[in-house]
């Protein structure tokens, strides 16, 4: 390369001037932890270079004349050809003529104009980037040319940008790891302001996995929803792993609520920007369980989680066995041994006064006695019974009519009709190809699965039954014998082969938890596959728009499960009392064999029915089918094609009738299999009932109009639009966030009397658990139109007072009042100038004209003791930044909800509820 065109690019000798200029000479005279010039007029801001080095030498970033102009003709060509290999070729020519090519790639990243802010695309990013390849691809000797004072500079100008490839460039480049004792400091200054992400991406980049603990920041990362980074620096740093975790565990002490014991957490370390939507026992409890297990703490070392985990099965048990009574003797005891720990005295007393609460004396004293609890221990009622029973259960008690085990099922059931010799139980691998073998040559094939009940862990399926019209197989899916290319088998030459037809009554579910726990059994269900699977419930659905059709045992029924499809078709119920038992345990009881048996079977024996009244209706069946199968039997609006009687199919004769042997197409009307219509219901033929889409929804529970106080709602994950707009209008509701939502939904709904509002598929099995319009699906899509839809359907009176007497964020109906002069402090910690006031004071004050409400909330005064420390009695930071010092000059008082410490005031929104179209709902009546 010649002289001349080494000086375009960099003199090889060039060194530094140390001349300072009028802005560095400023600075480099400056007593050491002075702060910069600064008064109320002119504010310096310190270059980058500023007290990046070592000690807090300032880095001089200025480039001699020659660079300088080199620079301005690089950044020009930057903007035309941006990254490439042009920019490329050019700063890699740069570095290889630099004496010290470290130094000069710090200089020219302090000197691109967006050092402060680099994306990925940015010059200044793209500086550091082909730094690094250069090292990479020419590999100098950096014991001479990086020294700890340019590692220090690398990492002061990239620390702050939160960039995180980019500070890992910086790492390996400036090989930060050979000091990173250097950086400790720096980290314990970021965890000091409160950086706690930043902190946090720097210690696990560092490698610093000894030198904080979980107080640091793992904590407050957690309180702040940033798990993803703290979970990758525990993961690392092993010896904080289990004291994180019982730390978490703490929270569940029941002595507080988990919300208390989170806020005197925040209270102690000063923890800013909480996120306290997920400070409560949900998703703190999935936290704390997902954590032990990936870390594979025992046990013991969870016991408050484990305790409350344990303590909602039971409560869920109970319910089962007391209010549903759907639990037969058997099912009930294995699932009360299998929850309850012989050592968990507390909740083993939970127990006996759970039975005795319902008067099941008998029980509560077998448990008593089973588990060795003390007799002063017990309720008064269960030592009576043990002691009239000399000291246990006598074996000739005869249970009273309220205590009868198999009250629940009074009327009569469905039984096999199959013999119990062609019910098989495959148990081992010959077994189970001798199965395939005789479903391989079958036209029709019903299929459904069992698991045990799990609480808050992963449910994993124990049994697979496959009936035909002569065999019944019971698949013992816990068997050692089997292994992936067997499962592929089944799939294969059973489940995913189009001319054999499977029946199945809401399969989405099944068909889920086969591929989680069996990848290998890959069962196509999908509009895209060809395999033949038909949802028994959406035919229900389909035929309920026949509008001749009738089943053979026609009766009104509430809740459309296969228990009741059964009834209908067969005369005869279906016993479930066996469905939530331990299908986990060896061996299986004789019924549940038999039940497992018989929820299968049916299905053949629903369809033969529904087979029969459509040909009694001259409807071809098979007409019918291959709608469901191949069209999707849906409008561009999600609602059936009617089926006309007296027709050969209806409209789906239109389409014409495909071969036989093609006709089994998947059915899925549009969305992913586990959200499809088959969970909608089928309508009811009752006038009473109210029609919102495509099914009918059963009366509202009020018979009279009710206050606002007097409703409470849960929404679930579709619905936290909605929940908002409730809270808006004063109504307690709680909008529960997790995708698995399900059992929460009805917790909540149970142990506060709430309402279930939702959108989706759970409509059908939250239906199950409460009573008859205690679960309300919403049809509308836009909010306004579904709060009046709720409003109408449980009558719900609204008053002005009622209006934002609710925080919408956090459900919170307590408040703080507060003044401008509070606000601004909360802001500013200072007090409110004069100045602020009539700046942005307006001469025509909107507000004097706007309504002020009489509102149905609690309300306090802000004390001293919340202005010093910015927190609410909660603990909840008090977020006031919303308030412009406009709106402080111009309203008279501000409301903070105790909850989460959101600041509101009334305004434009309040004059749009009370003059706009909501309006209306301060008049509705129900007549």
């Amino acid at each position: 390369m010649s002289n001349t065109h080494r000086q375009e690019i960099l003199p090889a000798s060039y060194e530094s001037d140390d001349t300072d200029d009028e802005f560095g000479g400023f600075y480099s005279s400056t007593a050491a932890g002075s702060r910069p010039f600064e008064d109320e007029r002119i504010k310096i801001v310190p270059h980058i270079g500023w007290r990046a080095g070592l000690n807090e030498r300032d880095f001089d970033i200025e480039l001699d004349d020659s660079i300088a102009t080199w620079f301005e003709g690089f950044k020009e060509s930057f903007k035309t050809f941006k990254k490439g290999p042009l920019i490329s070729q050019r700063l890699q020519m740069f570095y290889l003529n630099a004496q010290n090519p470290f130094e000069w790639g710090l200089k020219l990243f302090a000197n691109c104009a967006d050092h402060s802010s680099p994306k990925s695309n940015s010059l200044a990013y793209t500086v550091i980037e082909e730094l690094s390849n250069f090292k990479k691809k020419h590999n100098p000797d950096t014991s001479s040319l990086i020294n700890d004072n340019l590692r220090m500079i690398g990492f002061n100008f990239v620390a702050k940008q939160g960039h995180c490839t980019l500070f890992s460039l910086v790492v390996d480049t400036f090989e930060l790891l050979s000091c990173r004792e250097l950086f400790i400091p720096k980290v314990r200054d970021m965890i000091e302001r409160k950086q706690y992400k930043e902190a946090g991406q720097i210690a696990i980049d560092l490698k610093l996995f000894d030198e904080f603990d979980e107080h640091a920041f793992v904590i407050p990362l957690f309180m702040q929803d940033k798990i993803s980074i703290a979970e990758d620096f525990l993961n690392k740093a092993e010896r904080l792993q289990r004291p994180v975790v019982q730390l978490l565990d703490s929270f569940f002490d029941k002595k507080e609520s988990v919300e208390n014991h989170c806020s005197k957490y925040i209270h102690k370390y000063n923890v800013t920007d909480v996120y306290y939507n997920k400070l409560h026992h949900k998703p703190l409890s999935k936290l704390v369980q997902r954590l032990a297990k990936n870390y594979k703490i025992q046990k013991e070392f969870t016991p408050n989680v484990n305790k409350m985990k344990n303590f909602g099965a039971l409560q869920f048990l109970v319910h089962k066995r007391y209010y549903e009574k759907s639990l037969n003797r058997d099912s009930w005891d294995e699932m009360v041994r299998d929850t309850l720990s012989e050592s968990d005295q507390d909740l083993q007393l939970e127990l006996v006064c759970f039975c005795s609460s319902f008067n099941d004396q008998a029980e509560a004293a077998k448990w008593a006695k089973y588990y060795r609890l003390k007799l002063d221990d017990l309720p008064m009622l269960v030592q009576d019974f043990i002691a009239e029973n000399d000291g246990g259960v006598t074996k000739d008690h005869r249970p009273t009519e309220d205590e009868q085990w198999e009250d629940s099922i009074s009327e009569a059931i469905h039984t096999l009709s199959l013999d119990a010799s062609n019910v098989h139980l495959v148990d081992s691998r010959e077994k189970f190809y001798a199965m395939i073998s005789d479903l391989a040559s079958q036209s029709m094939v019903a299929f459904d699965s069992e698991w045990k009940p799990t609480f808050g862990g992963a449910k994993e399926v124990s049994l697979i039954q496959l009936a035909t019209r002569e065999n019944i197989y019971l698949i013992d899916v816990m068997m050692n014998q089997l292994d992936g290319s067997d499962w592929a088998s089944l799939a294969r030459n059973v489940f995913n082969k189009d001319d054999i037809l499977k029946i199945a009554f809401a399969p989405a579910t099944d068909v889920s938890m086969f591929q989680k726990a069996l990848p290998a059994f890959n069962v196509n269900y999908s509009p895209q596959s060809s395999s033949a699977i038909l949802d028994l419930q959406d035919v229900w659905r389909y035929i309920g728009n026949i509008t001749s059709f009738r089943f053979p045992f026609q009766e009104e029924v509430i809740s459309h499960n296969l228990a009741n499809l059964t009834k209908l078709c067969l005369g005869k119920k279906l016993d479930k009392s066996n469905q939530f038992s331990n299908w986990a345990q060896r061996p299986l009881r004789k019924e549940q064999l038999q039940y497992a048996a018989l929820d299968a079977f049916c299905l053949l024996e629903i369809y033969d029915v529904i087979e029969q009244q459509l040909m009694k209706l001259q409807i071809d069946p098979n007409e019918v089918l291959n709608a469901l199968l191949s069209d999707n039997k849906l409008t561009e609006a999600g609602k059936k094609r009617p089926v006309r009687s007296g027709a050969s199919g209806g409209e789906s004769s239109r389409r014409g009738t495909r071969n036989k042997h093609n006709r089994h197409q998947t059915y899925n009307d549009g969305e992913h299999s586990s959200a499809r219509g088959y969970k909608q219901h089928h309508p009811n033929r009752n006038k009473s009932v109210t029609v919102i889409g495509s099914f009918k929804q059963h009366p509202g529970p009020n018979r009279e109009p009710v206050l606002v106080s007097e409703v409470r709602f849960v929404c679930d994950n579709m619905l936290e639009g909605l929940a908002k707009m409730l809270r808006r209008f004063g109504i307690d509701t709680i909008a529960v966030k997790s995708a698995e939502c399900h059992d929460r939904c009805v917790f909540v709904a149970l142990q506060d009397k709430r309402f279930i509002l939702t959108r989706g598929a759970n409509f059908t099995k939250f239906s199950e658990y409460v009573p008859p319009g205690h679960c309300y699906k919403v049809g509308n899509d836009r909010v306004e139109d579904q709060l009046l839809e709720v409003l109408k359907y449980y009558k719900v009176v609204i008053q002005q007072k009622d209006i934002f007497s609710r925080c919408q964020l956090c459900n919170c109906g307590k408040f703080l009042s507060a003044s401008p002069e509070d606000v601004y402090y909360l802001q500013h910690r200072t007090e409110l100038p004069q100045s602020v006031r009539e700046s942005h004071r307006k001469e025509s004050l909107e507000n004097e004209h706007r309504i002020k409400l009489d509102r149905s909330w609690i309300l306090e005064s802000l004390q001293e003791s919340h202005r010093n420390s910015g927190q609410t009695d909660s603990g909840a930071k008090i977020d006031a930044g919303y308030a412009s010092d406009t709106v402080i000059a111009n309203v008279d008082v501000f409301y903070i909800c105790n909850g989460c410490g959101r600041c509101y005031w009334d305004g434009s929104h309040l004059d749009n509820i009370l003059a706009g179209k909501l309006a209306d709902l301060l008049t509705l009546s129900y007549d």
